[in-house]
């Protein structure tokens, strides 16, 4: 019997060994099926962005760690993402198109599209003029959908994130991240253009430090 429960032990010690060993090979090095590979990157971009997951609002209240957060704006996370788009993407190369049949060749085609197109736009991130005539940190209509209200146990998050832009409606506070993001295209030489007589945000002012008012006309 004590030899029976030893080996039960010990087989149950390895497949927890190789479990794991599992785990950290799909995580971090080439996925043994395609299927799991399509997992690991929407995983990366949802635990990357707190506002997508506030979105999709795919998990329950009990993994609610994130409706109390916004995405990160620095353009060091920009570059970050950038450089995970370039590893997916050389990753999903790997695969063999060929080994797999019409759906799984259709979800391959997809995801190789979103990932190209990234990778082809990185030398253009600088483009977006992140605040302008349109759409910004200074609209509060557009700041005002970002957090969601699923369960009365998120209530308490939304309010937090809605507290800088107060009950009526006016611009957002202005942070370090938003002033590197702005200051970023102009030290990149991207010439700010003139629409319908409203000036880019980033090309209004050379000095970042002032209100948000300061950035329009």
């Amino acid at each position: 019997m004590r030899r029976v429960l030893k080996w039960l032990l010990r087989s149950i010690l390895v497949l927890i060994v190789l479990f794991a060993a599992l785990l950290a090979h799909t995580i971090w090095f080439k996925p043994v099926k395609i299927d799991w590979f399509y997992g690991r990157v929407f995983a990366e971009y949802a635990l990357q962005s707190p506002e997508l997951l506030s979105t999709l609002r795919i998990l329950p209240p009990s993994l609610d760690f994130y409706s109390n957060k916004l995405d990160d704006a620095s353009p060091a996370h920009e570059l970050k993402l950038a450089r995970m788009v370039k590893d997916n993407y050389a990753m999903l190369q790997r695969y063999d198109r060929g080994a797999l049949d019409r759906p799984g060749q259709l979800s391959y085609d997809v995801l190789g599209f979103f990932l190209s197109m990234q990778v082809e736009g990185e030398p253009f991130r600088f483009h977006d003029f992140p605040v302008n005539q349109m759409e910004g940190i200074q609209n509060p209509s557009e700041n005002s959908q970002i957090p969601s209200v699923t369960y009365l146990t998120t209530f308490p998050n939304w309010n937090s994130l809605r507290a800088p832009w107060g009950t009526a409606p006016s611009p957002a506070p202005w942070s370090s991240e938003n002033a590197e993001e702005q200051r970023e295209p102009g030290d990149a030489g991207v010439v700010c253009h003139i629409i319908d007589g409203c000036q880019c945000g980033h090309g209004a002012r050379r000095d970042i430090g002032g209100s948000i008012g300061d950035y329009q006309r």
